[in-house]
This record gives C-alpha cells, structure tokens and sequence, in this order.
C-alpha cells in the first residue's frame, strides 16, 4: 500500500494544435492566407506574423504591432532558403488569446495593441477563455 503523499503526478504536454488558436474562421478558403517564410526563422502556431521588406512572412516586431498581417496556422522552420505556401490566418476569424505565441519582447501594451491593430484591420477578433 502506497500512502497518497506518496504517489507521483506526471504531466503531458501535447504537440500545439490549430484548434488551440483558432476558435472559428469563415471559410479556411478566405480567413486563411499564405507566403513565403523568410529565410532562418522558426515560428509556431500562434506566431504573430509580419511581411519583410521582401514581402516574406516573419515574426511580428514588438516595436510596431500595426505591421501585422496574421498568425501562423502553422510550425515552420527555414534554413537559408525560404518555404512557400506558409498558411496564416489572415482575415475573419475568432483566435484564443491562449492559442498566440508571443515573440519576445511584447509586453501587456505591446499584445494589446497587436489585438487591436488585428480587429481594426482583418477583422481577426482575439477572446480570453476559449
């Protein structure tokens, strides 16, 4: 008999899913886009995304949060060459708050006005607690 205080807790994480960020999108033909992922970058699902001066897919720079453009819909890594095709929510969708996997350097203001700044221009509405 093993006594309670005894017993070991394990946790599991699962692999990040699309449903952990998308909560409802209007057609996965219109809400979701796609471009090439600049070279030497790795982004998860949830990554707030911005263009380059290239037109290719980068994290979002906490400096200016009205660059965005969408959030990964996908994992993704590059070497030195860039991928095509990478999905990312682009347009008409509801996201978890919980689901966006900040870059570093965006503090509570920084995700605010990334928020806003997605409403205001693609209509993608972010909500705590889905």
């Amino acid at each position: 008999d093993t006594p309670m205080s005894m017993l070991i807790a394990y946790r599991a994480q699962a692999p990040r899913v699309v449903s952990d960020l998308v909560k409802w999108e209007a057609h996965v033909g219109y809400s979701v886009d796609s471009a090439e992922l600049a070279a030497n970058q790795t982004v998860e699902i949830g990554t707030p995304l911005m263009k380059d001066a290239n037109g290719r897919l980068v994290p979002l720079d906490p400096a200016d949060p009205n660059l965005i453009v969408g959030f990964a819909r996908a994992n993704g890594a590059t070497g030195a060459t860039p991928r095509a095709a990478f999905p990312y929510v682009a347009r008409l969708a509801l996201i978890s708050e919980a689901g966006v996997v900040w870059p570093a350097g965006f503090d509570a203001a920084k995700k605010a006005a990334t928020f806003l700044a997605a409403s205001n221009l693609y209509m993608i509405v972010a909500r705590a607690g889905l």
